[in-house]
């Protein structure tokens, strides 16, 4: 299940080599169409030959707990904390004018259709017998669908999904829906929408909870020594041109809290723990 689907009869943008940055940024932005599920104006466009999803500010939705006009801001953080990484977890985004004004840009993905990496499926099914880790799928909750039938919602037990899920934990992502993940039909999943990130307090929703309590391994902890050593360079001189000093503080307070804890977080305070709708 995914928000993101094909527009028109180009194909998906490539990844972009770094020779080709100064047209990303100041070549014609030319729209082709719009994706009517977001809840803030988001169009997808061509800069040439290459796809990509624009959002402009002034098309942004006021929240009650974000400040206004800075969605944009961090999304583009959220890419930059992601390239610290080293997974690329999300596209490559940046900051430009548009036909609507100055917005976020980043990199069309065309997901591949085939592969749910989260889902909804019937308690009863057979892939999923109470023993999802070793079905390759890991249980977050169980409900009743709008038939009354029970159902559980599930993610995928894979490398690429738990590196996910710790980037969600440092940038605080408040909003990491089912659609919110891209499967690649190489195996490789991106995360998209993270606009509502970065907040100094607790905003932690997600449908990625399957590993709650169970320990980040060698490679996750390195991940987050990278974001964390990198705060204190380029990092955190570019963050804070996109962000409160408030706001990088936590940042660093939640790498170091990971880093000494070594696990994956549970659910905590009073906020719901997954977002609503689930996709």
């Amino acid at each position: 299940m995914t928000e993101r689907v094909g527009v028109g009869s180009g194909p998906g943008a490539p990844e972009v080599g770094e020779a080709a940055t100064g047209d990303l940024v100041s070549g014609e932005l030319e729209l082709v169409g719009r994706l009517r599920t977001a809840s803030n104006a988001t169009f997808v466009g061509r800069i040439g030959e290459v796809t990509v999803v624009y959002k402009p500010v002034a098309g942004e939705a006021p929240l009650w707990d974000f400040p206004d006009g800075t969605l944009a801001h961090r999304e583009v953080a959220a890419y930059l904390v992601s390239e610290a990484f080293g997974w690329r977890v999300v596209p490559r985004t940046w900051l430009r004018d548009g036909p609507h004004g100055p917005g976020m840009v980043q990199l069309w993905q065309e997901p591949d259709p085939g592969q749910d990496p989260v889902d909804v499926v019937p308690v009863d099914d057979a892939a999923d017998d109470g023993s999802a880790a070793a079905a390759g799928r890991r249980t977050v909750l169980e409900g009743v669908d709008e038939d009354d039938t029970p159902v559980r919602l599930v993610h995928e037990d894979s490398a690429a999904l738990r590196r996910m899920a710790v980037f969600d934990v440092v940038v605080n992502n408040a909003d990491r829906k089912g659609g919110h993940v891209l499967p690649m039909p190489d195996g490789h999943r991106f995360g998209v929408d993270h606009g509502v990130t970065f907040h100094e307090e607790h905003k932690l929703r997600t449908v990625l909870w399957g590993w709650s309590g169970e320990p980040l391994d060698a490679d996750e902890l390195a991940g987050v020594e990278r974001v964390r050593a990198d705060l204190e360079g380029d990092l955190g001189v570019a963050l804070g041109a996109l962000l409160t000093g408030a706001e990088t503080a936590a940042l660093a307070v939640r790498c170091d809290r990971l880093l000494r804890t070594a696990r994956f977080p549970a659910p905590e305070g009073p906020m719901p723990a997954v977002p609503w709708p689930l996709f």
